[in-house]
């Protein structure tokens, strides 16, 4: 996220510097006023601990308490966090803590109306605005020709090995070539692994919990070695699935650059 502002940031710099008397864009204070309030919702979480902490638990209990309306609620926050730029693997450990293993679903639901949402924000509103944003990082252009020889092969391998954040991605993958099914069908499936993992680490939490509170039933050794065994076998899965991409994505950003480097050469 901060990384993408700055490239805004240089860009209405350079802007600016070509034409003094221009006034400053609004795009510049809805920067700054978004990076205040980001600012400010931090330093009052650091200076509240204690009330933040009491209004977690009091949020879990409730969602505990009104399992559909807490299910709603989940999937509509995580959908306008990634729309807005907001770090949401913490959510998701959040919801695989309050809901186990239901959050997994709960959570693919928002993250797919979140991606979807930022993809066509960036389509049809802010269009030039991202693209000018993007098209100054030579990684994005490279990614964008491997999108135009593989389509949603290159947006699953992006999912899955995130060379570029998550959040960024969403909106960056807007003003290239690819079809919104494609797009949607791909990111969709392709964040399952990872949406797994943090769920998995809440869970954890939740599960630890009720083990040293006395309130499972299972025998702690049978469900610490079920809790640490069941950890590994997702991370060595990711880690796997992780290094295969971006091995992929070399040899198809090297494809990519051989092509180019022969269409220069041709007379």
């Amino acid at each position: 996220f901060f990384s993408f502002c700055m490239v805004l940031h240089d860009r209405t710099v350079s802007e600016e510097a070509d034409e003094p008397t221009r006034p400053a864009s609004w795009i510049w204070y809805a920067r700054l006023a978004l990076g205040l309030a980001i600012a400010a919702v931090v330093l009052y979480t650091v200076t509240h601990l204690d009330l933040m902490k009491a209004n977690l638990r009091t949020l879990t209990g409730w969602m505990h308490c009104h399992l559909l309306l807490g299910s709603l609620l989940l999937v509509l926050v995580y959908a306008i966090g990634t729309i807005c730029f907001f770090p949401m693997s913490l959510v998701s450990i959040c919801a695989g803590y309050v809901f186990g293993w239901l959050a997994v679903p709960l959570v693919i639901s928002g993250a797919a109306l979140g991606m979807t949402g930022a993809f066509l924000a960036a389509r049809y509103i802010f269009r030039d605005f991202v693209d000018r944003a993007v098209q100054r990082n030579p990684k994005f252009l490279m990614i964008d020709q491997m999108l135009a020889r593989e389509g949603w092969k290159i947006v699953a391998m992006l999912r899955i090995a995130p060379i570029i954040p998550y959040n960024v991605l969403n909106y960056a993958l807007g003003v290239t070539d690819i079809a919104f099914v494609p797009y949607a069908s791909a990111s969709t499936v392709c964040i399952i692994p990872g949406v797994f993992l943090f769920v998995y680490i809440g869970k954890v939490a939740g599960s630890l919990e009720s083990i040293f509170s006395g309130k499972s039933e299972a025998g702690l050794a049978v469900e610490l070695s079920g809790l640490a065994v069941g950890g590994l076998g997702i991370v060595v899965f990711l880690v796997f699935v992780t290094q295969k991409v971006r091995s992929a994505l070399q040899e198809a950003e090297g494809y990519v650059g051989l092509q180019d480097e022969d269409s220069n050469s041709e007379p």
